[in-house]
């Protein structure tokens, strides 16, 4: 059995979108999807108007060290995992102090929100819709953020992207004959 890493970006986006967990929840619709990476400035602040858009996805994955020997029934795997958070900015923002100031401070305290729902022990164990995620103790640990630069293209609204980074471990079924 592979590793289930579409089962772990839908648990990714199960806890961020919808309040799916144990506790340590984030309210529905505080964040929502449908931003990519290859998305533009415009678009994307267009759609983040309405609630900050965010995209995990799976970065590196890497045998653990604390796997057991092969062969066996079963491996450990490291997976790296990014979450890319677009707000919106208008032209204001870049232009005012206290505005940049503010979104700053809402895209570092998104980082802390995303800690806090992805790295509570379970919140990850499964999708909403019970699919096992096989990641160890379900959750991952946080290992940091990255605020970016505004972006505002040709004076019109723009964006700030964050991206938080989290690694956890999968347990992985292997065959051994």
């Amino acid at each position: 059995m592979p590793l289930a890493a579409d089962a772990i970006l839908d648990a990714v986006r199960d806890v961020i979108e919808e309040g799916h967990g144990v506790a340590r929840t984030i309210s529905a619709e505080s964040y929502c999807g449908g931003v990519y990476a290859t998305l533009e400035v415009l678009p994307s602040a267009t759609a983040a108007l309405t609630a900050p858009r965010v995209e995990a996805r799976i970065t590196r994955t890497e045998r653990d060290p604390a796997s057991p020997p092969e062969p066996g029934s079963f491996a450990l795997i490291q997976v790296d995992l990014e979450v890319h958070l677009v707000r919106a900015a208008s032209l204001t923002t870049e232009l005012i102090d206290d505005c940049r100031r503010e979104l700053r401070a809402l895209s570092s305290a998104d980082g802390d929100v995303l800690r806090q729902a992805l790295s509570f022990p379970g919140n990850l164990a499964t999708t909403a819709r019970g699919v096992d995620t096989t990641l160890v103790s379900g959750w991952l640990d946080y290992l940091g953020s990255n605020v970016g630069d505004l972006e505002i293209q040709g004076g019109q609204n723009g964006r700030l992207i964050t991206t938080h980074t989290f690694r956890g471990t999968a347990k992985v079924a292997q065959e051994t004959a």
